[in-house]
């Protein structure tokens, strides 16, 4: 036995025989010494592999927005001014708007038509892509345009209140019909979907 005198031996209170039967001379040194053994250390837990980021949820697409005949005018004239910076820029291009007789605007109004068609298209276009409205929405969001139109300059809270109390008053059967009309447009809306990927 490597490392242990016959009087480290001799003094220990442990017969030789379990001393020759010990698997480690770690144990062995222990009881020569007096001193407990070492506790070897657990083994290592391995780790998880981390976690991969989640991709980010997909922006909402923006309706699009019709370009007024001023923002036209401005892009153009945007080169003629090379002297000017920020502010000052644009606020020569107010002064020359204002000057501009209506025939001169007329280019630019005509712009701005077209892009109010395109604008309006495409959100028709954005708006066939979206889901249909369930039932109680469809019926609210109708409900408030009503109730602008015959009571304009309420808040949209009182609009909403209102046309929420109408729907408690709407017939069974009307509620019925939606909800069936809202499936039907559902099921299509999802068959587009899936034909579109």
């Amino acid at each position: 036995m490597i490392g242990l005198s016959n009087n480290a031996l001799s003094g220990s209170a442990v017969p030789l025989a379990i001393l020759a039967t010990s698997t480690s001379w770690q144990q062995l040194a222990a009881y020569a010494t007096g001193r407990p053994p070492r506790v070897p250390r657990p083994p290592a837990v391995e780790r998880a592999a981390p976690k991969k980021a989640k991709p980010a949820p997909a922006k909402p697409v923006k309706a699009p927005r019709a370009i007024g005949a001023y923002s036209f005018f401005v892009k153009e004239q945007a080169g003629k001014y090379s002297g000017f910076k920020g502010p000052d820029l644009i606020r020569q291009c107010a002064l020359d708007w204002k000057q501009l007789q209506p025939a001169d605007k007329a280019p630019f109004e005509a712009l701005a038509a077209a892009s109010k068609e395109q604008a309006a298209a495409e959100r028709a276009e954005l708006k066939k892509q979206r889901a249909p409205l369930q039932p109680y929405a469809a019926y609210v969001s109708r409900t408030i345009q009503e109730l602008r139109a015959r009571q304009p300059g309420l808040a949209v809270v009182d609009y909403m209140r209102m046309a929420a109390e109408q729907w408690k008053h709407v017939p069974d059967a009307d509620k019925e019909q939606a909800k069936a009309d809202y499936a039907a447009a559902r099921a299509a809306w999802l068959a587009s979907k899936e034909g579109s990927l």
